[in-house]
């Protein structure tokens, strides 16, 4: 990500970064595409003249990847949260943080925020508490719907342990319920009671709804799948583009020769290609460096397993990413493969359309919903995709 300075924000955007406070809590919402990373990094660089310890904190590693180079503050870091998390408990308690089992399909073992407070309890007492390690300057928090109710209800709790005593840290986030897309998410409600952000001591709650990203037809797709929830939807950019096209092939072979055919038709953009598990990823990774001279056109990807230090954003190239990873980054092109593989029972509908409403407004320009069909029968999936006579998306088939 380019560093953005506060001369190139907009009108909204100007407004809020003029009038909202240094100090305790804010919350700025805003959908896909609104600039609320833009605001974090503006913020933190401008909050940089004022804090020793600025930090820009996100859940996943791709987006600290994406989210780094727009630093440029002089006391501003970007961490993930267990990177900030660790660090910082180990500064001021000299210990590891606690941590609960990992869940049976991971080797994670995630903070045990009960048991931090409890030891941070038995220091509460002690007259002579080093504040600067136990101050973190300001947090600016992306993604704030990632985080969960218990690190919300852990960072309140420890600001009412200690900071009566110095004075209190504050924090900036950035959320959008409408992309939560685990159980242990959070929503704007739980975020503002967990941190008690009250606007009756001045405005602490700002908005973005503007669409700085996605031409009009790909605004309006990805409004197509909103869920509904209290983020909003986002107002149209008034940039046009190509409609979306839904591409139905008769192989996986068919189908990527359509992505790698995009590609060597548009060697200089940035293309994000969003996928459903690991050997998706694979397949299509393993055949698009069969099908593109490695000379012109870099190919990368990114599974939790892997290291995420060797990806490159802002250059242009094709990444290869799935939908928890593709949070927050934005591509001149995105291809959304294997839709028939996707879960659409009844009990997955609202999973489905928020997981749609986050891949399709990654695209600026153009957006393509691709899929195998396999059989003369109709797929199910195409129950939840707007009819060709809406005119939302232009059809592509396989005669």
């Amino acid at each position: 990500m380019r560093i953005v300075t506060s001369t190139e924000l907009s009108e909204e955007q100007e407004e809020i970064y003029y009038d909202s406070p240094f100090d305790g809590v804010i919350i700025i919402i805003g959908p896909p595409g609104s600039g609320k990373t833009i605001m974090g990094l503006v913020r933190a660089n401008a909050l940089s003249e004022y804090f020793e310890k600025i930090t820009i904190v996100m859940f996943n590693q791709v987006l600290f990847q994406f989210t780094k180079n727009g630093v440029n503050g002089k006391n501003v870091n970007a961490k993930t949260l267990y990177s900030w998390l660790g660090k910082w408990w180990l500064n001021w308690y000299g210990r590891f943080y606690p941590t609960l089992p990992p869940k049976p399909d991971s080797t994670f073992k995630p903070p045990d925020f009960e048991k931090m407070i409890a030891r941070a309890l038995g220091r509460q007492s002690e007259e002579n508490i080093d504040s600067d390690k136990i101050n973190w300057g300001h947090l600016v928090i992306d993604e704030g719907q990632d985080f969960s109710n218990q690190f919300y209800g852990f960072m309140n709790r420890f600001r009412s342990l200690f900071f009566n005593k110095i004075e209190p840290p504050s924090m900036t986030i950035l959320a959008d319920e409408n992309q939560r897309l685990r159980e242990d998410n959070s929503t704007i409600a739980e975020i503002k009671e967990l941190l008690v952000i009250n606007d009756n001591d001045g405005q602490r709650t700002f908005h973005l709804s503007k669409n700085y990203r996605n031409s009009d037809p790909i605004n309006e797709i990805s409004n197509y799948f909103y869920p509904g929830l209290g983020s909003g939807k986002t107002d149209p950019s008034g940039r046009d583009g190509p409609k979306p096209v839904l591409v139905k092939r008769k192989s996986s072979e068919k189908m990527i020769n359509y992505i790698v055919e995009y590609i060597k038709k548009h060697e200089n953009e940035e293309i994000g290609i969003v996928v459903g598990g690991d050997d998706e990823r694979k397949e299509i990774r393993n055949r698009l460096n069969d099908n593109l001279d490695e000379k012109y056109f870099n190919v990368q990807s990114y599974a939790y397993y892997e290291d995420s230090e060797q990806l490159i954003f802002d250059e242009k190239g094709i990444t290869i990413l799935n939908l928890e990873s593709i949070k927050g980054l934005e591509f001149d092109a995105v291809f959304i493969p294997y839709l028939e593989n996707r879960d659409t029972d009844s009990d997955y509908i609202e999973t489905f359309k928020m997981n749609m409403y986050v891949m399709c407004s990654r695209a600026r320009n153009f957006l393509a919903l691709m899929m195998i069909d396999y059989s003369s029968k109709p797929l199910p999936m195409m129950n939840l995709l707007p009819a060709e006579n809406k005119g939302i998306l232009e059809y592509d088939y396989e005669k």
